[in-house]
């Protein structure tokens, strides 16, 4: 992390309306073929919903290589993009969105589309993080807060081709949290707000506390800066050997 800021032109006409819609979200990657470099040339792929009465979706994708933003795409949807962690797997996008609905931005073939979760997921609708599968597909985790679980599910595709959730692992929180937390969660929100796939921990907000847990040691732990949190953008910088 070097603290530099860069601005970046404006986008383009359609989407000036981006700080007054409805809901809006953006997400800085680097560059196809340049993971490995420090230097490497980076991607700004924002997310917009219109005004209250568009029923519309877009997105724009900025490069520093050609220092332009893209062309705009859109989709027809009712529901928004939400400021919650995104996800990127394979060269595909994802951005949650209201009512457990989630935009997919495929930047190789420069698609926009919508899915969302199951109607029988509805007590997820509103916390879940969206994050790689084991299996390398989508997956996103959340807190079943009646029982105090944390549930892992995953998007796979059947015999017909039809996509579908899955859960694979369930976690019971109550062997983590301490007795009078368990107390707390049965009288607050319980949720997950973000998730850091280098280092695979999940993080768990418990009104103005926020919890760690990593989910192959299982080791668990609070994270100090109490607050009041919607969501969290966990980051892993990186520098030369020299520079360390």
């Amino acid at each position: 992390m070097s603290g530099e800021q860069r601005c970046l032109p404006r986008p383009p006409p359609t989407l000036d309306e981006y700080d007054c819609g409805r809901g809006f979200n953006a997400a800085v990657l680097r560059a196809a073929g340049n993971e490995d470099r420090l230097d490497c040339p980076f991607l700004v792929a924002m997310a917009f919903t219109h005004g209250v009465d568009a029923d519309l979706t877009s997105a724009c994708v900025y490069s520093s290589e050609t220092g332009i933003w893209g062309d705009v795409i859109s989709v027809s949807t009712l529901e928004e993009v939400v400021s919650y962690p995104t996800t990127l797997i394979g060269n595909t996008l994802y951005w949650p969105m209201s009512a457990g609905c989630i935009l997919e931005l495929d930047l190789a073939k420069h698609n926009l589309d919508t899915s969302e979760v199951p109607n029988d997921m509805f007590c997820y609708y509103d916390g879940i993080v969206l994050m790689p599968a084991e299996d390398g597909g989508l997956g996103f985790a959340a807190v079943d807060d009646l029982i105090l679980h944390l549930h892992m599910f995953s998007r796979v595709t059947t015999i017909d081709g039809t996509l579908v959730w899955t859960l694979h692992r369930a976690i019971d929180l109550n062997k983590y949290f301490a007795p009078n937390v368990v107390l707390r969660c049965k009288t607050v929100p319980v949720r997950t707000i973000g998730f850091a796939e280098d280092a695979d921990v999940v993080f768990i907000y418990v009104f103005d506390c926020i919890y760690m847990l990593h989910l192959k040691s299982m080791q668990f732990g609070e994270v100090f800066e109490k607050g009041i949190y919607g969501s969290i953008f966990p980051y892993t910088s990186s520098s030369r050997n020299d520079e360390m």
